[in-house]
């Protein structure tokens, strides 16, 4: 008896499922190429097992000759290889630690792929190719961050990828010595290999996804237009990043002087040379990828900013292989429209902006407003005289020439941050697509749920709540080494409907589509006033029309993984009452217009099981955000005559 005692001890501590994994032989899977692959297990929310294949070679190592050049596929192998564990991500600064630590390894090409263990035999599933964020400088693919254990409790296959950042990803001369966009052209090598490769893992090539957030929304946006991705994806998700937004595209000029002084800082320029860049990009291969990494603090004003040192450029026409060649605002091409797409935002991305600001430097802030504004809303490059006239505007419309903010009173601020750099991208990138042809289905959201944690505490907002910012909606899709945090009941039911429409949408092209659990249809926009979604769990009034309001009702298949823990989900329903006062969405048509019958709430909180909680906006009012979307075309209009 005494020796079933250890067994017994292991399947209550770990689980039942959890030994199986360990005992059981890995998971195999042989490439078209011949080569086989030894993964690992994983499970799911549900614990539905995984068939986990990490740091796969999609591409040669970009070291040595292939710096700064474009991607070369991985040459096939024989015999097993391992691939249960993830790549190191590709080097780059800790973006949140204090002193900024380089980390990563230039050998940094790789991605996982995530796949239901037990699937039909001659699977076909639909595949989703995600994409990080990080402001093209930072991020990767680590499955503890992006790991699959929600997406793929609905039967899709999962791949992640890394691809270069900073300057070793992005430094352009303008030449064929360093043309740029090498990230971007990385993540084509990528596509092309699920195309190839994925249907050893049950996925369909024929039905991609491609989605990401913030940089990696903003990635899927120029993989929209770009030739050189026709073909590649069916689908696509852009969360919370355009190539519309000021961040997402550097001037040529302004890359080609960064790259110039990454060569001064690392002694390697010579201008006497008959081919200056020629020299610049050799002597620069001899350098240490910690060397180049580090160069991007030469750039910083104001802490961490201009948030945009490297990123896409426009290469010039004339180069072969050039990923971008126009700017996204003038490409007139069907390539894009024709690809159902799903787009949104947080209610207040401007959080991750606005809270580190009001934590940490207010009064600094303050005192050199005029100073520091025109780098962090990204129109430093404008002559002094047009940056203090745009600021003056500012000024004027978001502060009534008044800045006196704190905590408690910081949404004017919030909403100068999220209108510049995300909702009027967004606005006008959809503007853009509803006039130019359309012809698939476009989907628009804003996520406005209060989580068990907000990434404004990682952006450096303490642990005050300042509102639903940049990311928060990601540890609803991916574990974000979050999975330790308890939620409330709604955090739990939120955790089931957000990757059940993801996934609904990747299998479909529609996030509600018929017979879905989540039972509120959510219309397409074709037009403005635009129909969007709003993804969360606060009732608002709506001064408008305040008897107007809408539901999605989540069935019962959301309660099947309900955490145990009852903090109070009423405290919630009110709690941002100020949006009485202003508008937290994205464009003109947004504000929401909804009422919250006390009644049914009281009649709720004895049968909680029964609440609706989820709420979709098909109906909509004008109200502020056209007010400040029409400001921003404005000064757009005025910027644009300044640069002439």
């Amino acid at each position: 008896m005494w020796k079933t005692i250890p067994i017994l001890s292991v399947l209550i501590t770990f689980g039942f499922s959890s030994v199986i994994a360990q005992i059981r032989p890995p998971p195999k899977v042989t490439l078209p190429n011949g080569g086989t692959l030894l993964g690992s297990f994983m499970f799911s929310t549900k614990r539905n097992f995984i068939e986990a294949y990490r740091g796969i070679p999609y591409a040669k190592p970009p070291i040595g000759n292939l710096r700064f050049a474009n991607a070369v596929p991985f040459p096939p192998w024989t015999g097993d290889r391992i691939a249960d564990h993830d790549a190191q991500p590709c080097p780059q600064q800790d973006r949140f630690g204090l002193d900024r630590t380089y980390f990563g390894n230039e050998d940094c090409l790789y991605l996982n792929v995530y796949t239901p263990t037990y699937r039909p035999l001659n699977a076909s599933l639909s595949v989703m190719v995600f994409f990080h964020g990080g402001g093209f400088l930072y991020g990767g693919s680590s499955s503890a961050i992006y790991g699959p254990q929600r997406l793929l409790d609905d039967n899709v296959v999962l791949v992640t990828s890394n691809y270069r950042l900073g300057a070793l990803g992005f430094l352009s001369t303008g030449t064929a010595d360093s043309p740029g966009n090498n990230g971007l052209k990385d993540q084509i090598m990528a596509l092309k290999w699920v195309k190839e490769n994925i249907d050893a893992f049950g996925g369909n090539p024929a039905d991609v996804t491609i989605f990401g957030h913030s940089a990696g929304a903003a990635s899927v946006a120029y993989h929209l237009v770009s030739p050189l991705s026709q073909g590649l994806f069916h689908k696509a998700i852009m969360q919370s990043g355009t190539s519309f937004d000021p961040w997402a595209l550097i001037n040529l000029d302004t890359a080609i002087e960064r790259a110039e002084k990454v060569g001064e800082v690392l002694n390697c320029t010579e201008n006497n040379h008959t081919n200056p860049f020629s020299y610049m990009i050799e002597c620069l291969r001899g350098k240490s990828s910690e060397e180049i990494t580090l160069t991007t603090e030469e750039f910083y004003i104001v802490d961490d900013e201009p948030m945009n040192v490297f990123g896409p450029v426009i290469e010039p026409k004339e180069l072969a292989g050039a990923f971008l060649t126009q700017h996204p605002m003038t490409i007139k091409t069907s390539y894009g429209t024709n690809v159902p797409l799903m787009i949104g935002v947080t209610s207040d991305e401007g959080v991750f902006k606005s809270a580190p600001i009001l934590h940490n430097y207010e009064e600094a802030f303050e005192n050199n407003f005029a100073e520091v504004l025109p780098t962090l809303l990204v129109y430093d490059e404008l002559p002094i005289a047009v940056q203090d006239e745009i600021t003056s505007k500012i000024n004027t419309f978001y502060f009534k020439g008044e800045r006196k903010w704190s905590k408690r009173k910081h949404h004017n601020l919030t909403n100068l941050f999220s209108d510049r750099l995300f909702y009027f991208g967004m606005d006008q990138f959809l503007r853009n697509r509803l006039t130019n042809g359309n012809s698939s289905s476009t989907y628009v959201y804003v996520f406005d749920h209060k989580g068990p944690r907000s990434l404004s505490q990682l952006y450096g907002g303490g642990q005050s709540y300042y509102g639903v910012a940049h990311g928060d909606e990601l540890p609803f899709l991916f574990p974000l080494a979050q999975d330790h945090l308890r939620g409330s009941r709604n955090d739990e039911k939120m955790r089931w409907a957000m990757p059940k429409m993801w996934t609904d949408f990747a299998k479909t092209g529609e996030p509600t589509p018929p017979h879905s659990s989540v039972t509120e249809k959510w219309l397409p926009a074709t037009e403005y006033p635009l129909n969007f979604a709003r993804i969360g769990n606060k009732v608002y009034k709506n001064k408008w029309n305040p008897d107007d309001y809408s539901k999605i009702n989540v069935t019962e298949e959301s309660e099947t993984h309900v955490s145990h823990d009852q903090s109070t989900d009423e405290n919630e329903v009110g709690e941002k009452q100020r949006l009485d006062d202003r508008d937290p969405v994205v464009n003109g048509g947004l504000r929401t217009a909804r009422k919250h019958h006390h009644s049914k709430h009281k009649k709720n909180k004895k049968n909680k099981s029964s609440r609706n909680y989820h709420y979709l906006v098909v109906k909509n009012e004008l109200g502020l955000a056209e007010k400040r979307m029409a400001f921003w075309h404005n000064l757009q209009v005025f910027i644009e005559k300044a640069k002439l």
